[in-house]
């Protein structure tokens, strides 16, 4: 229908897009909501990571301690004479209510000195063989018959 003069129709001044609403607000808190779930996920993902590595060092250690308490077991029981100096560290590592690092520390207290102190044997052993093995270089240089040695190169 025409207008009439110079009127307009009515509502024909109105933009129809002015009604449109604007749902954005509504997105980004939707993505930020999604966001911190996802940043929850993950913290919650590497809390279980951390845990299962920290529960194989401790069965780690625990082996550890049982490998030197059979190590001190083995030294008490072979060698009586270290015994005194085993048998505290051995009452360390059985002692469940001391702190798994503690005992930890003294299973390497265990492993570690004896085998400094298998060290020290086999320097000392190997010392003893040394010194043998001088005595019979030197007794096998010396002239077999009971006559004077030579005084000089001509002699011989």
């Amino acid at each position: 229908m025409a207008a009439y003069g110079r009127g307009q129709t009515l509502g024909s001044g109105i933009n129809p897009e002015s009604f449109k609403q604007d749902f954005s607000g509504f997105a980004r808190a939707a993505q930020m909501q999604a966001q911190g779930i996802a940043n929850l996920g993950q913290s919650i993902a590497g809390g279980i990571e951390k845990y299962g590595e920290i529960k194989k060092e401790q069965a780690k250690q625990s082996q550890q301690v049982k490998q030197a308490e059979n190590i001190g077991k083995l030294i008490a029981k072979t060698m009586p004479e270290y015994a005194d100096m085993i048998n505290p560290s051995l009452v360390i590592l059985a002692d469940q209510n001391i702190p798994l690092a503690d005992r930890v520390t003294e299973a390497l207290n265990i492993t570690e000195g004896f085998k400094t102190r298998l060290n020290l044997e086999g320097l000392k052993r190997e010392r003893e063989m040394d010194a043998l093995k001088m005595k019979q270089m030197q007794a096998s240089m010396q002239p077999a018959s009971a006559s004077a040695p030579p005084t000089s190169f001509f002699d011989q």
